[in-house]
């Protein structure tokens, strides 16, 4: 009887070993793919400041060229 006992607590025991050891390989997964997720974070991040660079630079020359193409008006006038 004693040993029945033991041989249902062992597998018990056995199976929440089990279901453990299944648990850590779902939270490493999980830490694997929130590491992933970061990856891609930090590196649109550097794509978003070259976007926003670029779009800052292009503002600038729209505004210079705005500025030559009045010039150019005005000289066309004199003309």
């Amino acid at each position: 009887n004693d040993a029945r006992i033991t041989r249902s607590q062992l597998s018990e025991i056995e199976q929440r070993h089990k279901e453990l050891l299944n648990l850590e390989n779902s939270m490493n997964e999980l830490r694997d793919l929130f590491m992933d997720i970061f990856m891609l974070v930090e590196e649109q991040g550097a794509n978003i400041e070259c976007i926003q660079t670029n779009f800052e630079r292009t503002q600038d020359y729209v505004a210079a060229t705005n500025e030559r193409f009045k010039l150019a008006a005005r000289y066309k006038k004199r003309n």
